[in-house]
């Protein structure tokens, strides 16, 4: 007890915690706890007993939860508060009829011999080690200085240690961010790439901002890549504003969506309701009040938004808790023996691309002058959301990422045209978004390898969804008609990675060696 500190205590009469306050004054005025002993002495006796037995219990979990080793220290102390501690307690004194706040008789000097023959009558005197530590001498701390003996210390014989071994500087724990920006920095020396960073990691909506680096993502939508006329763009609902338009923007508000779907009951029956209450609920994000008000309709319209033909037609609104996994972590060992470089992974990709796939120039690119980065020790991330559902009576399994990008150019209002299904690759491409869903759809593979009975992935293994949110605006969501995204909508990237494609990718990052990438 400290003078000035609160006379709390479970008092068993009221069954319930009591703060005593007949001594207000005296504890404003910092009147020593003895003094306060004898104006309130049943008020102090109990919270010391207390509060002194919470600190014993506290003591007694510290020991027991070690996994491998507890180290403890005493020291003589001329500090009285000391002897009312757990471990004082502990070494000094077993007796259990002692009240929890007596103090415990120490003495100055801790008989060594005594802890010694009370350790060796413990049922733990086999793991138990007694240590005394002598002070060290003051006189021999300082090189240059005197000796105990009065003889100069010599210190003309300290060298610098040598490392004479090579350094592995190869083997990181590797993130999808972590390996964009080294790819970044290839390309843009001014750009880091350290994948020792932890800002590099793939946490929430790290990755949000990455679009802002591409200056293609300065370019309006273009009308002709989604086959439309300006009078159908107008008809079909493409030249509307986002709802999400001056709601926030960047890593914080990313963080902000990806922790309020990472915790929504997606099957609630008043979506905006729950979508308010989980806002009411965030701690570590500022919400304001136009968020608090328009929020949780602009996040029950995109929930209500269908994925796809792709996915059945599903969407967040319609999936029950059972049936997907939310942020599910994955940590891969890298090949051990021969590192993985980037070209190889380029390479792999390109060779299961058709010449028109809308992704194939980006593998060219990944697969020439990367071959410097190499990927070695672990690869680790974070998938959004894992889906299980069935298409056509067969159960698939996908891997979700939220992505809360503005596709708009700068300082433009930008339109829904911006998220047409025909836009998004070049997004996918110029941010690597696309190795992101190949990293993740391996992690994704391995994990139903290792927990599905009867797996195959040509069966199992359904089709990656990118959801811009922003595009994603429920019931007026535009709907492509005809052509190759036909029945796709506004803010929804769907893509089928060759099966073959993830197999091989596993394998190469796992160590082996394909036909394609031996080279």
């Amino acid at each position: 007890m400290q003078a000035g500190d609160e006379l709390s205590y479970f008092s068993k009469e009221a069954n319930c915690r009591v703060l005593d306050v007949s001594t207000e004054r005296e504890r404003s005025e910092g009147v020593p706890a003895r003094t306060r002993e004898k104006m309130a002495p049943r008020a102090y006796s109990e919270s010391v007993r207390q509060n002194c037995g919470d600190q014993h219990r506290l003591t007694y979990v510290a020991l027991t939860r070690a996994v491998h080793q507890s180290v403890v220290w005493w020291a003589p102390m001329v500090h009285s508060g000391a002897f009312k501690t757990g471990l004082a307690r502990m070494l000094f004194n077993n007796d259990p009829e002692l009240s929890a706040g007596a103090k415990v008789d120490v003495g100055l000097t801790p008989p060594l011999e005594l802890l010694a023959a009370r350790f060796a009558e413990s049922i733990a005197s086999d793991v138990i080690q007694l240590v005394e530590v002598q002070a060290p001498d003051a006189s021999q701390s300082r090189v240059g200085s005197q000796g105990g003996d009065g003889a100069a210390v010599d210190g003309s014989s300290l060298t610098a240690a040598t490392i004479d071994r090579e350094l592995d500087r190869e083997t990181f724990r590797w993130s999808y961010s972590s390996l964009q920006k080294k790819i970044s920095s290839s390309k843009n020396p001014d750009v880091e790439g350290d994948p020792t960073d932890s800002r590099s990691e793939d946490s929430r909506a790290q990755d949000e901002l990455l679009v802002s680096q591409s200056s293609d993502s300065e370019k309006p939508a273009d009308l002709a890549a989604a086959a439309l006329t300006d009078q159908q763009a107008e008809a079909q609902g493409w030249n509307n504003q986002s709802p999400y338009l001056g709601l926030g923007g960047g890593i914080p508000f990313g963080n902000l969506v990806h922790e309020l779907f990472e915790n929504l009951d997606f099957a609630a029956k008043n979506l905006e309701e729950e979508i308010k209450q989980q806002l009411l609920k965030l701690t570590y994000h500022r919400v304001t009040e136009e968020q608090l008000e328009k929020l949780p309709q602009v996040l029950a319209d995109t929930m209500r938004t269908p994925f796809g033909p792709q996915f059945g037609d599903l969407s967040l609104s319609t999936l029950k808790a059972a049936d997907h996994l939310d942020e599910l972590d994955f940590n891969l060992a890298l090949a051990q023996q021969q590192p993985v470089s980037a070209s190889q992974i380029g390479k792999m990709i390109r060779k299961h691309l058709d010449s028109d796939d809308p992704f194939a120039k980006w593998a060219d690119r990944l697969a020439t002058g990367l071959g410097h980065i190499k990927l070695q020790g672990y690869l680790s991330g974070s998938i959004d959301l894992t889906l299980r559902y069935t298409v056509d009576g067969q159960q698939k399994y996908s891997v979700v990422d939220y992505k809360t990008n503005q596709l708009s150019p700068r300082d433009q209002v930008g339109s829904l045209l911006d998220y047409h299904p025909a836009e998004l690759p070049k997004v996918m491409t110029h941010t690597h978004y696309a190795l992101q869903a190949l990293l993740y759809s391996v992690a994704l593979h391995r994990y139903l390898r290792w927990r599905l009975p009867g797996y195959r992935p040509e069966l199992h293994l359904g089709p990656v969804g990118y959801l811009f949110v922003r595009g994603m605006v429920g019931a007026d969501t535009p709907v492509v008609i005809g052509g190759p995204h036909d029945g796709e909508r506004a803010g929804v990237f769907c893509w089928q990675p060759p099966v073959e494609l993830i197999e091989e990718l596993s394998t190469l990052l796992a160590g082996g060696q394909t036909q394609a990438v031996a080279s």
